[in-house]
């Protein structure tokens, strides 16, 4: 009968170890490796429930035989012993929150509330606790307790003759009785498991595997069958570990023995306590795509025919069975390339310059087991993996720019003299004509300062236009450059007083290829100045005493025979009224040539030239007069 039995159990095992497992979110159990154990602790046999505290980050379990509760580190080691009075054949226990704790004993059907503080070393069986309905006595009573913290909710199960899971909300007082009821039929649905042991529900952690919310989901371990089950309140199975030897991803030297408690800490690890006194810890294979950076330029030229390399190098904590990267459409988040990394790379460098304008995002991805839908055209949201995956945190963001412009500048020309006088007043127009192929839905000019880019003016031209005449006059001295610029879309930046660096278009623009150099001369500084007009006068007084002396001297020669003029009769001033009226009119003439140069040159007469020539005139004059008498007394 027993053979018979054997046979019906491995059947019904094999029938749901087929069946596909559900894509919900799950732990995924077949991800899980022993790492600690089997260790044999301190405690004597009979050793049954386990439930973890994440405040104390410690293991609670109690034993059967002598109902007593042990507090261990979370590598089985006692911490210290809590002996209870009252109890009798307590099968498991769970942390409820703060320092309360159930209890169940399995021959009475019951639930119990305690309390268990940092102090605590002995609890004595309280007045109150929770009776669940039926007739109980025997030893297939309840064997395991968990709590959804999220409902308030005891789960309760039978460990078999028939298996059963009970449900109900933990009451305020425990005068009334409880209601009960069962999430589905475990008799019917048992998942090939021929008894229940112990269950953990996955709502007392937050531990979130790949970023995937698990809370409602529940472990259910069988001693006999030596299965560990991930479900939910529904009965679907996600995921299963074998508790049998080479079991757990071959880790499993030997079947664990009775294994009758189950929990799980924070970090997803999970504890198996077995009858057989023995302490097993079992860890998921973690997966940690890590972080990006890249000191590569962001911002590209799309489909332009040249190379768009972004070197990527991958940082953080990466693990995992396998690594790659992707590149998604940031819009969209359709897959535009995926590459596979070696294992411990650490950089790549993907090429893009054949995806089109956009933005794109760059990931690392990590996974364990088989991935699917990571395929060049699927979306990022259909990525899935038989086991686990994860995307780096925050992916690198390419824009990708259309720089095929439309928008030609062209060149510019002109016949106007580049050299002016600034600021004189008088208008210094540039004849500018533009030449080339120009193209675009806008045009203008700009004047910009050759030496800092500063935009001097700027104005729009006509469509077709192909001349523009600015007026240069009032621009400060130096050297400015006259551009075309053609543009599509919206032009900004291009205002009096802004850079021509920072001229920017939502489409795109152009400047003419070459500009036409203007030079802005301060032609005031060439003007006479008063001290020049000074040093003028002095001079023509300076050389008009010489020439009367040479005068003079020269007539005491002829007259005296070549003696000297004796000391103290000094000179002698010529002056002959009708030469100095002749060579005034010389001088006028000459004032006005004079004048008429200026002019030209300079675009002006000031008020010190005037004055300058009034006082310095009758000087040269005088000085004319005098050159003109002394080649009279020659002849």
């Amino acid at each position: 009968m027993k053979s018979l039995l054997s046979v019906l159990i491995a059947l019904n095992l094999l029938v749901f170890i087929h069946i596909p497992m559900n894509a919900q979110a799950a732990i995924n159990l077949n991800n899980y490796t022993l790492t600690a154990g089997p260790v044999t602790t301190s405690i004597p046999n009979d050793l049954s429930g386990v439930t973890y505290n994440s405040m104390t980050n410690s293991l609670f379990v109690c034993i059967n035989g002598t109902p007593t509760i042990y507090e261990l580190d979370l590598n089985g080691n006692v911490l210290r012993t809590i002996n209870m009075t009252g109890f009798e054949d307590t099968e498991g226990l769970v942390w409820i929150g703060g320092t309360d704790y159930i209890i169940i004993e399995e021959r009475k059907g019951r639930a119990v509330l305690i309390s268990i503080t940092a102090a605590t070393t002995a609890i004595t069986y309280p007045a109150a606790f929770m009776q669940l309905p039926g007739v109980w006595g025997d030893n297939l009573g309840i064997e395991g307790v968990t709590y959804n913290p999220a409902t308030n909710e005891l789960i309760i199960i039978k460990e078999k003759s028939p298996l059963t899971i009970y449900s109900f909300v933990v009451p305020a007082t425990f005068a009334n009785p409880i209601t009960v009821t069962n999430p589905f039929d475990i008799s019917v649905n048992n998942f090939g498991l021929s008894d229940i042991a112990g269950l953990h529900h996955l709502g007392l952690n937050t531990f979130m595997p790949c970023g995937e919310d698990v809370s409602d989901n529940y472990l259910i371990l069988s001693h006999e069958s030596a299965q560990l089950i991930e479900t939910d309140n529904t009965g679907t199975e996600y995921s299963r570990l074998d508790l049998t030897a080479g079991g757990a991803n071959g880790t499993l030297a030997a079947t664990i023995p009775q294994a009758e408690g189950v929990t799980m800490d924070n970090q997803g690890n999970i504890y198996v306590v077995s009858e057989a006194n023995l302490f097993y810890k079992f860890a998921p294979q973690s997966v940690d795509a890590g972080t990006l950076s890249t000191t590569s330029n962001t911002t590209t030229c799309a489909q332009d025919g040249t190379a768009d390399v972004i070197d990527v190098v991958a940082g953080g904590d990466q693990a995992g069975d396998n690594f790659g990267w992707l590149i998604t459409d940031a819009a969209t988040g359709n897959i535009l390339s995926m590459g596979v990394m070696a294992q411990n790379s650490t950089t790549f460098s993907p090429d893009l310059d054949t995806a089109p304008a956009g933005t794109c995002n760059i990931y690392i991805i990590a996974w364990n087991g088989t991935l699917t839908g990571a395929d060049q055209g699927s979306n990022i949201s259909g990525i899935t993996s038989d086991v686990c995956f994860e995307l780096s945190d925050t992916p690198i963001a390419i824009t990708r720019e259309d720089c095929t412009c439309t928008a030609v500048g062209g060149t510019l020309s002109t016949t106007s003299s580049t050299t002016t006088c600034t600021q004189d007043g008088t208008p210094d127009i540039v004849d500018a004509v533009a030449g080339g192929d120009q193209t675009g839905d806008n045009f203008g000019w700009l004047i910009t300062d050759a030496a800092t880019g500063d935009i001097l003016s700027m104005g729009v031209m006509a469509q077709n236009s192909t001349t523009f005449s600015p007026d240069l006059d009032p621009a400060p001295p130096g050297t400015c450059n006259i551009y075309i610029i053609a543009w599509n879309g919206t032009l900004t930046g291009a205002d009096q007083g802004s850079n021509i660096a920072g001229i920017s278009s939502d489409e795109c623009f152009e400047l003419s290829a070459t500009p036409i150099a203007v030079t802005r001369d301060d032609c005031t500084a060439s003007v006479p100045t008063v001290s020049e007009w000074g040093m003028i006068i002095l001079i023509l007084l300076l050389l008009t005493l010489g020439v009367v002396y040479v005068r003079q001297t020269q007539t005491s020669l002829i007259t005296n025979n070549g003696f000297n003029l004796p000391i103290g009769q000094g000179l002698r001033v010529p002056f002959e009224r009708h030469v100095y009226l002749k060579a005034l009119i010389w001088t006028g003439v000459i004032a006005c040539i004079a004048a008429v140069c200026s002019l030209i040159a300079y675009g002006e007469i000031t008020l010190v030239d005037i004055v300058g020539t009034i006082i310095a005139a009758p000087i040269f004059t005088y000085l004319m007069h005098v050159l003109m008498t002394s080649e009279t007394d020659k002849e």
